[in-house]
């Protein structure tokens, strides 16, 4: 049987072999820092409101932040469009837990089961749940992600000191350095968002997340600061 590191490598591989094409429909903030992690992967990125390449694309990376006015109809127009052309689509959770209006959107494009992965911190994941806990043991993470995945038929990935990879009952985790940064977020979700187009999410989860712990600690263990540049430098 192969194993999870040789299938993240060989799915590397094929990424910078094809390609492909991610379109990405998120906050400025977001996208800039989401971009530039596809674009280490070898992966293309499609931006433009008026690319012809949209059609093209074989992955959607899908952010709402907490300002709706910045382009939400080119958002669900990007949505309809992956689900005709049953592309993956990777949501990910800045804001929702900040505005209320981006988590009735995001609740909206889940209950449509368009959201192949939803991502998020354990604040923004919780703010979808049908009564948000304070939760603390792993049993009860497990149980309440558990469900919101099977809510929403949806692949959930928590990020934090550990990250949680839950689909249906099924789960994975990694446990992370202790570095909270928006940017590693976005990265995070631009990573997920590039394997996606090549492989399943499971495996495209578990790679995006261990492609930037691995980033993490070469700048950790080279003295240099891990911020945002320097990150994205190891990639």
């Amino acid at each position: 049987m192969v194993n999870r590191v040789t299938k993240m490598k060989a799915v590397r591989r094929q990424v910078r072999k094809e390609g492909p094409l991610v379109e990405v429909r998120m906050p400025t903030s977001e996208r800039v820092k989401a971009v530039a992690a596809i674009r280490t992967t070898g992966a293309q990125v499609v931006e433009s409101q008026k690319n012809d390449l949209s059609s093209k694309s074989c992955a959607l990376c899908l952010g709402i932040g907490n300002n709706l006015s910045e382009g939400t109809e080119m958002m669900d127009q990007a949505l309809r469009r992956a689900v005709n052309q049953k592309i993956p689509v990777i949501l990910d959770g800045a804001g929702l837990d900040s505005c209320e209006q981006s988590r009735k959107l995001a609740e909206h494009w889940l209950s449509q089961q368009a959201v192949t992965v939803l991502k998020g911190t354990p604040s923004e994941i919780c703010s979808l749940m049908a009564t948000p806990l304070i939760m603390e043991e792993e049993a009860e993470i497990l149980a309440e992600l558990s469900k919101l995945s099977q809510n929403y038929h949806t692949t959930v990935v928590m990020t934090g000191k550990v990250a949680y990879v839950v689909i249906d009952r099924y789960y994975w985790k990694l446990s992370t350095t202790d570095i909270t940064l928006e940017e590693r977020e976005a990265m995070g979700t631009g990573l997920i968002a590039a394997y996606l187009a090549v492989t399943g999410e499971i495996i495209a989860c578990l790679d995006g997340l261990s492609a930037l712990e691995g980033a993490v600690k070469v700048c950790q263990t080279s003295n240099r600061t891990a911020d945002y540049e320097e990150i994205l430098e190891a990639l």
